[in-house]
C-alpha cells in the first residue's frame, strides 16, 4: 500500500537476508556442535543468525567448538542450510604429559664405565601408567 502511494519501504525479510554471511563451498568456519544430526555420525550447529549447519563426522564432538570445511549450501523456503565436514585426522593429538617428581622415583644404578674419571649419567625410571 505504501509503495502505491510513493513511500519508500524496507522489506525486513530482504534486509535480514542481506545481512546474513555469504558462505561458499571450500571455506572453513568455526562452529559449536550442539546436537547430533539425523544421519549417522552427523553433528548439528547453528550460526548466530539461526542458520543450521550440518556437519559430517562430528557426532563425537558434541559440546565442542571445531573448524569445519563447507561442502555445500542449500537455500530452502525455511532459510539457508550449510553442510560441512570435520576431518578428525587434521586435529593434532597432543597427549598430556605427566610430571614426574624425580625425588620420589627410585634411581637406577648407573652402568660402570671403563673410565673412572668420566661422570656417570643418572638414569631415572618413569612410573608405569
Amino acid at each position: 500500500m505504501a509503495q502505491l502511494q510513493g513511500v519508500e519501504v524496507l522489506n525486513i525479510n530482504e534486509l535480514a537476508n542481506s545481512l546474513k554471511p555469504i558462505v561458499l563451498p571450500g571455506e572453513t568456519m568455526k562452529v559449536f556442535i550442539l546436537k547430533e544430526g539425523k544421519e549417522y555420525n552427523q553433528g548439528v550447529a547453528y550460526l548466530d543468525d539461526g542458520t543450521m549447519v550440518v556437519v559430517d563426522n562430528a557426532r563425537k564432538m558434541i559440546g565442542k567448538t571445531i573448524d569445519i570445511s563447507v561442502t555445500s549450501v542449500l537455500q530452502t523456503t525455511a532459510g539457508k542450510m550449510i553442510f560441512g565436514k570435520w576431518d578428525d585426522r587434521a586435529v593434532v593429538r597432543a597427549e598430556p604429559r605427566t610430571a614426574v617428581n624425580v625425588a620420589t622415583v627410585p634411581a637406577v644404578p648407573a652402568v660402570p664405565s671403563s673410565d673412572p674419571k668420566k661422570p656417570q649419567p643418572i638414569m631415572v625410571e618413569r612410573p608405569v601408567e
